[in-house]
Order: C-alpha cells, then sequence, then structure tokens
C-alpha cells in the first residue's frame, strides 16, 4: 500500500508540474517542490505501475545496496580495493545470499566497502570511492568502534566527526540509509591492549552519539549492544557463540543476529530470523524511527 501510494503521489506531483508549465512556470518548473536531495526518486510515466518500480523484495529493481564502515563489515575481506568483495560469512554476505537467491529478477547489486581498523575520520576521507562511485540507492554505515580506543580526541570532537559524516552522506547521495550502532560486548577477554575501563564507558558514549543523531536525521537503527543484551537475557547464551574472543568482532552466529535484525528491519518478504529481537523501548527511547515509517 505504501508503494503505491507513492506512486499516486508522483503522478499527482508531476500532473501539477505540467500544469504550472503550462501556464507560464515553464522557467521553473520545479518551483514550490521540497527535494533534500535524499530521496529515492524512479523514473516514472504515466503507464508505470508500483511493481514495475520495486521489485518483490520491497527493494528499487535494479537498485544497489552498499555496507561501509570498519573491520565488522569488512568481514574478512581479501581485496578490499574491490567492493564486490563481499567478505565471508558476515551480515554482507548473509544479506546478499537472501537477496540473490529469493529476488534475482530485481537485479539488485551489494557493494561491502568496510575496512579494517578504519575511524569515522579515514571513512569520511574515502568517501568518494567508498560510497559516491558506486551510486547507492541503500546505504548501511557501521562506524565507530575504532574511535572508542584508538582515537584519544574528545568524545565531543568523536560526535562533531561522526555528524559531519552522516550530513554529507544524506546531502551528497540519494541513498536511504540505515545506521549502525557500534558495541562491545563485555566478555572475560577484551581485544589485547584495550583497558576495559576506559575503552566500555567511551564505545556507550559513541553508540549514543549515533543513536542520537539517528533520532535527529529520523534514519532507522541496528541495535547491536540490544541485540547481544537480549541473546544473553533470552537464549541463554554465553558469548562464545556469538563473537571471538575479543569481544567485538562477531563470529557467523552473531553476524547471523545482524542480519536477522537488518532483514528484519527492512521488512524483506519471506525471511525467516534465526534470532528474535524486540527493539520497541530502545526507539522509544531515543526517538529513533522505524525502515517502515521512512520508507
Amino acid at each position: 500500500m505504501k508503494n503505491y501510494l507513492k506512486f499516486v503521489s508522483a503522478i499527482l506531483i508531476a500532473a501539477v508540474l505540467s500544469a504550472c508549465s503550462t501556464g507560464g512556470g515553464a522557467d521553473n518548473p520545479t518551483a514550490g517542490t521540497n527535494n533534500t536531495g535524499n530521496e529515492v526518486t524512479p523514473d516514472m510515466t504515466s503507464t508505470t505501475t508500483p511493481d514495475e518500480i520495486y521489485g518483490k523484495s520491497g527493494l528499487l529493481k535494479n537498485s544497489t545496496v552498499v555496507f561501509t564502515g570498519d573491520s565488522i563489515t569488512d568481514g574478512y575481506r581479501v581485496d578490499r580495493s574491490d567492493p564486490n568483495d563481499l567478505g565471508k560469512n558476515n551480515y554482507v554476505t548473509m544479506f546478499n545470499d537472501f537477496i540473490q537467491t529469493n529476488f534475482p529478477e530485481d537485479n539488485i547489486k551489494v557493494y561491502n566497502t568496510g575496512h579494517s581498523g578504519y575511524w569515522i575520520q579515514h571513512l569520511h576521507d574515502a568517501v568518494q570511492s567508498f560510497v559516491y562511485d558506486l551510486d547507492p540507492d541503500y546505504l548501511i554505515v557501521n562506524i565507530g568502534t575504532n574511535n572508542a580506543w584508538f582515537d584519544k580526541s574528545p568524545i565531543e570532537t568523536v560526535e562533531k566527526e561522526y555528524r559531519s559524516l552522516i550530513d554529507e552522506l544524506m546531502a551528497k547521495t540519494h541513498a536511504r540509509i540505515i545506521l549502525v550502532q557500534p558495541y562491545l560486548f563485555e566478555c572475560d577477554t577484551i581485544l589485547d591492549g584495550l583497558p576495559t575501563n576506559e575503552y566500555i564507558p567511551r564505545i556507550n558514549q559513541i553508540s549514543d552519539i549515533v543513536c542520537r543523531v539517528a533520532a535527529e536525521k529520523k534514519l532507522p537503527v541496528i541495535f547491536c549492544s540490544e541485540i547481544f543484551r537480549q541473546a544473553m537475557d533470552k537464549m541463554d547464551f554465553v558469548y562464545k557463540p556469538l563473537l571471538s574472543a575479543d569481544g567485538i568482532h562477531p563470529t557467523t552466529n552473531g553476524y547471523r543476529m545482524f542480519c536477522d535484525a537488518l532483514c528484519t528491519e527492512m521488512k524483506l518478504p519471506g525471511y525467516t530470523p534465526k534470532f528474535r529481537f524486540d527493539f520497541t523501548d530502545i526507539k522509544a527511547q531515543y526517538g529513533i524511527v522505524s525502515w517502515s515509517d521512512v520508507n
């Protein structure tokens, strides 16, 4: 129904603009429109139907999905210069496998530009090749974990840099953006050299920044910390099946939970999650929108 309403709205807008141009408004046919630059605007004609624009996946046909970020998105890529290298057994490959297996006729292309070790600043410096050159229709951004320790900047500086990155991505792409919450899964052993008394409070601050920015910009979020908390509370898991011993990098099971949360949030038809999560409370806490609210 939502896609159909989009289609009807587009036809009405086209009719109004046509009327304006014949009435002397041809010098500025877009006057009065409110295009923020972030909308995905399919090329539609009067004979186009919603089913011809959106595929069975619910995503735009012939669209591009880009995952970008740090090592958690990287997911064991061999050639980081090649966005076609999706990595191995990570949430990008799992997402792509589901899309290509179930909706091949939608002709959706998935890219991975995650880069191990990257901070927010590194991703910002690389956005041309990591994002803009790929012209994404959908963009999943997972960045900030490495700023929690390796970056010694004040937390206010980290927030400023993150906001600048997201503002630029929204201004310079037409992509529908999903943010991924940085996390630390509190376990017995953290990555060597990271004192937990400093790292844990800082990663929590960065996680809060991501959620606040998402609420302000009306962007959906994948809540990784909440994923692991609910897994522990409801599934009686210990951390080892979910993450490697460093408390940061997911195992295949951990990545599966990320993919489950992402595909469920995007309401991909026919997707059956292995793990189910309820993000109602944290969405309400920050005032964060759901994918279905803005798409």
